[in-house]
């Protein structure tokens, strides 16, 4: 029976007998059950269990399944999760039971892009968390990592639509504040902050929002905040703990 073969299943992993070299007779089992658990969430819609079936279906070296693709779909439309992204390869790449991505960016095109948004908004400014050190007249990219979060994703998109709707309901004239974050200087020969912003948020598969105000920030941190920013949320009761 299921409850069985779940047993067996499980015991398998945690000796991490599913390998190239388990028997036949495991891996069918595995496939099976994979394919029953993925079936039974793509019926049930229901994102925690769509989520559950596609980690449980990668622990069980079946996440070549046609039903694999299709509950990846599905999750993907019931989050709304941005049309750039690939659920699959993410949920391979999950930390624990999240679906995390991270990765390093080597697309030299996309690094200049970047890097030309550093150069086209950077403002010599001083501020308190510089603790009497100089402000450095540029800032140099180093390395790139994107990141894919679908929870984190998911509750931006629902506050987003949520701020959508209060505008689209509220009668009266509503004023566009542009953010300023250009030096006057830096506008020169080449692509512009918002071409490759708008590019980059294309890129992704979704477009920035003008209706909202939707525009990307840099935020200064240090390796570990942004690692753990990055895996859980942005935290605004810490925003500035660290400037003094």
């Amino acid at each position: 029976d299921n409850s069985r073969i779940n047993s067996l299943l499980d015991n398998a992993m945690a000796n991490d007998a599913l390998n190239t070299h388990a028997p036949a007779s495991i891996k069918r089992a595995a496939r099976n059950t994979a394919r029953r658990q993925l079936l039974e969430a793509i019926e049930s819609e229901n994102p925690k269990q769509l989520k559950g079936a596609l980690v449980a279906a990668q622990r069980l070296n079946a996440s070549d399944l046609p039903e694999y693709s299709a509950a990846a779909k599905k999750y993907q439309e019931i989050k709304k999760l941005p049309s750039g992204w690939d659920i699959g390869k993410l949920a391979r790449h999950r930390q624990g039971d999240k679906i995390v991505s991270k990765r390093e960016v080597t697309d030299t095109a996309t690094i200049n892009r970047l890097q030309r948004l550093l150069d086209l908004t950077h403002r010599k400014v001083y501020t308190r968390d510089r603790l009497g050190q100089p402000v450095p007249e540029r800032l140099e990219l180093l390395s790139v990592t994107e990141v894919l979060n679908d929870d984190v994703w998911a509750e931006y998109a629902m506050q987003r639509e949520i701020i959508k709707e209060d505008i689209e309901a509220d009668d009266a004239p509503t004023e566009e504040y542009l953010v300023e974050t250009l030096e006057p200087e830096a506008e020169t020969e080449g692509e512009s902050a918002e071409t490759i912003s708008l590019g980059l948020a294309k890129d992704g598969g979704e477009p920035l929002l003008r209706s909202v105000n939707e525009v990307f920030l840099f935020h200064g941190t240090s390796a570990d905040a942004a690692s753990a920013i990055t895996s859980s949320d942005f935290r605004i009761s810490l925003a500035g703990s660290n400037a003094g």
